[in-house]
C-alpha cells in the first residue's frame, strides 16, 4: 500500500490473518497496551470455536501469571501440581525442559488443557536447530491452550549468535504465525536490539536476592560493570531496588528504540545455590512482582517451581488479586502517572516530607545519616469508569508512612479496597481538596489499592 507524504511516497504492508488451519487457539498481541488478547479455552471447538479466529467469543486481555516449572524431576511425576496451580489462581504453566519422557509430556499437556491452563512451550535447548524446532512446533501448535512459544533462554549471557533468535522467530512465524514468540534476556542492555529483533514478547530476569554484588562467590573474582559474574548483571546489591532500576531501564530502552512489545517480569523464586546465598522472603517476592507491574510488565513468570511455601503463598495472593488488577493494567483508556506522594520516615513522622519525582515509577528520595537513599516506587492507573489503581512498594529495610494526596476525583470518594497488602495499613484523612490516604508500609512492604 502506497501512502503519499509531503516528502514523497511511503510504502507499508497490510496483512490479513486467515483462520488458523492448525488448531483451535489464536493469541494476539495488542502493541498499544502491550498485553495479550485471548479467547476462553472452554468455548473452543474443532471448527475454530472460542480459541480460534472464526469464533464469536470476544477477545479478552490476559495478564499471564505462572511459574517456570521443573519438568523431568517434578511436574512429570505428579499431575496434581497442575491442579494446585489452577486452585491458586495461576493462569499458565511453563514446563522447563528437558522433556525426557514424551508420554509424560503429553499427559501433562492434556491435563493442562482439561484445567484451562495456558501453555508457554519452551525450546531453549533446541531453538537453533531448525529440524528440532519444526518437529516441536508441528507437534504442539494444534493444542487449544498454546499461549506463547519460548525460544532463547538468556542468549546474551550465553553469547549466542546475535541473529539466532531472529532466525528462529521468523521460522516459527512460517510454521505457525498464530502465537507470539518470546525469549528472556539476562544482561543489562547487552545487544538488546539485536537479540530482540522479531521477538514479540521480552522476558527479563533480575535475581538480586542473596548475591554479593562486588565479588563473585563462584569464580572468586571482582565484579565491575565490565568484568565478572555475580549472578545479577550490574546490580548494586540493593535487593528489590535492583529489580526496579533494571526494569525501568529496559522499559525506557524499548521506548527510545521504538520497540513496542510486552515485557514479562521473572521474579526470583529460588536461592541457596551458586551466587545466591538465600531464598527471597514472601514479602520480597511480592515487592519484586509489584515493581515489575509499576514499570510496565504485563506478564509475570517466576523462576522456578518448586519453591518455598512462603513464596508460593505470596504468589497465590497475587494471583487471586490479578482479576481485579487486570482491568486497570489492560484498560483501553487508562492514564498511568506518578501519584502525588509525600514520605516520612516512620521514626520521625513529625519531621520534613520529601517531594516526588515526575517520571512514572521513579523512586522517591528519603534521607538517612549516610546520605541520600531511595525510598518508595509507586504508580497510579486512572480509568474513566473503574476508578484508580494505586501500587506502592517500600524499598527500604524500615517502615515508612506514605501520604497520598488527591490527584483526581477518585481520591475524594468513599470506597477504598485493598487488593493486596504485605505489611500495610491505610487510613483516610479529610483534607481541603478531598480525602488523603495515609499508608503505613513496613520494610519491603507492598500495597495494591483500588479507589472508587
Amino acid at each position: 500500500m502506497d501512502v503519499e507524504t509531503p516528502d514523497g511516497t511511503a510504502v507499508t504492508g497490510l496483512y490479513y490473518l486467515p483462520p488458523n488451519p492448525h488448531g483451535r487457539s489464536t493469541v494476539k498481541v495488542d502493541v498499544i497496551r502491550s498485553v495479550l488478547l485471548v479467547r476462553d479455552q472452554s468455548s473452543s471447538s474443532s471448527s475454530g470455536g472460542g480459541g480460534g479466529v472464526e469464533g464469536t467469543t470476544p477477545w479478552k486481555p490476559l495478564i499471564p501469571f505462572g511459574f517456570y516449572t521443573s519438568f523431568d524431576d517434578y511436574l512429570a511425576k505428579d499431575l496434581s501440581i497442575l491442579d494446585d496451580a489452577k486452585q491458586r489462581g495461576f493462569n499458565f504453566v511453563h514446563p522447563v525442559p528437558t522433556f525426557g519422557n514424551m508420554t509424560a509430556l503429553d499427559l501433562v499437556l492434556d491435563r493442562m488443557e482439561e484445567l484451562g491452563l495456558w501453555l508457554v512451550y519452551d525450546m531453549r535447548w533446541h531453538y537453533k536447530n531448525r529440524t528440532a524446532v519444526t518437529e516441536q512446533v508441528e507437534r504442539i501448535r494444534a493444542r487449544k491452550n498454546i499461549l506463547v512459544w519460548y525460544t532463547a533462554d538468556e542468549p546474551d549471557g550465553w553469547g549466542d549468535e546475535l541473529d539466532a533468535p531472529r532466525r528462529t522467530a521468523e521460522w516459527i512465524e512460517e510454521l505457525d504465525g498464530y502465537h507470539p514468540v518470546s525469549l528472556v534476556l539476562n544482561c543489562n542492555n547487552y545487544y538488546l536490539s539485536e537479540y530482540t529483533r522479531s521477538t514479540d514478547i521480552l522476558f527479563t530476569d533480575v535475581y538480586p536476592i542473596g548475591i554479593n554484588a562486588t565479588y563473585s562467590t563462584v569464580y572468586h573474582t571482582p565484579c565491575t560493570p565490565s568484568f565478572g559474574v555475580c549472578g545479577c548483571d550490574e546490580c548494586k546489591g540493593r535487593g528489590v531496588e535492583d529489580v526496579s532500576t533494571r526494569t525501568k531501564t529496559l522499559s525506557d530502552l524499548l521506548r527510545w528504540t521504538g520497540q513496542r512489545k510486552p515485557i514479562w517480569g521473572v521474579p526470583q523464586a529460588f536461592g541457596e545455590q551458586s551466587f545466591w546465598s538465600r531464598q527471597p522472603t514472601g514479602r520480597e517476592f511480592t515487592a519484586m512482582t509489584m515493581v515489575y507491574f509499576i514499570h510496565g510488565a504485563t506478564g509475570i513468570s517466576p523462576w522456578i517451581a518448586p519453591t518455598t511455601a512462603a513464596i508460593m503463598d505470596a504468589a497465590t495472593r497475587i494471583a487471586k488479586a490479578l482479576p481485579n488488577i487486570t482491568p486497570f493494567l489492560a484498560h483501553t483508556a487508562v492514564t498511568k502517572h506518578n501519584p502525588k506522594l509525600e514520605l516520612v520516615l516512620s521514626s520521625t513522622r513529625d519531621e520534613s516530607t520529601f517531594a516526588t519525582h515526575d517520571q512514572i515509577g521513579s523512586t522517591f528520595p528519603t534521607v538517612s545519616e549516610e546520605g541520600p537513599i531511595n525510598g518508595v516506587v509507586a504508580a497510579q492507573w486512572d480509568t474513566p469508569n473503574r476508578g484508580s489503581l494505586l501500587i506502592v512498594v517500600n524499598l527500604l529495610d524500615r517502615p515508612l508512612r506514605v501520604s497520598v494526596s488527591p490527584t483526581n476525583d477518585n481520591l475524594k470518594t468513599r470506597r477504598t479496597e485493598m487488593l493486596l497488602s504485605e505489611g500495610v495499613e491505610i487510613q483516610r484523612k479529610e483534607v481541603e481538596m478531598g480525602n488523603e490516604l495515609l499508608v503505613d508500609v513496613e520494610a519491603v512492604g507492598s500495597a495494591v489499592i483500588v479507589l472508587t
